[in-house]
């Protein structure tokens, strides 16, 4: 397993794997809801939308995938210009930031594009949206940067003195942002 979350509601766990595999399980009891196969490598994240409708993974293929949690549907999958190193929901739901070389901001319902944030192609390895939904931050190489949601545009850069941090998280009232890095 490469990476794993809870539903909002705790009901249910999804996990995506080495093995190429996406599956949803009942958090109550273990048992498996639905097995979402369709990817052709690694499924490196995996994260439910705000709503727990919605199971969104991404991985080593080069694609994103959504599925409908209660039924397992696909929803829609889109095939991105590299491979998926993280990825997270806006706090409404409306919208998916895809880690890969730069971020492709997403509309959450139907994959259709909004933009791209470029990095020059360097690997942005973990990404969070502030709670207010108005800054994401991205952090790759030795830097972190923090971008406002509505048009890409770059608000800030903070240095870092190791690696790039592998995890973001901002404080619930969005005033700390902090890292974690192997380094």
């Amino acid at each position: 397993v490469s990476s794993i979350m809870f539903s909002p509601d705790g009901n249910k766990i999804v996990s995506g794997s080495y093995d190429r595999t996406v599956k949803l399980w009942d958090s109550s009891n273990g048992n498996l809801i639905h097995n979402l196969s369709g990817h052709e490598d690694v499924v490196r994240m995996v994260a439910f939308a705000p709503d727990g409708k919605t199971v969104a993974s991404g991985g080593d293929d080069r694609t994103i995938k959504l599925h409908d949690a209660a039924t397992g549907k696909l929803i829609f999958d889109k095939t991105l210009k590299g491979r998926v190193t993280s990825l997270a929901f806006s706090p409404d739901g409306n919208t998916l930031a895809v880690a890969n070389a730069g971020v492709d901001i997403l509309d959450a319902k139907t994959g259709e594009n909004k933009y791209k944030v470029e990095t020059e192609d360097f690997y942005v390895v973990s990404i969070a949206f502030s709670p207010d939904g108005k800054t994401l931050a991205g952090c790759f190489r030795t830097e972190t940067k923090l971008w406002d949601v509505a048009n890409g545009n770059l608000k800030q850069t903070f240095a870092q003195t190791a690696d790039a941090a592998r995890s973001l998280i901002f404080s619930p009232n969005g005033k700390t942002l902090v890292g974690g890095s192997p380094n």
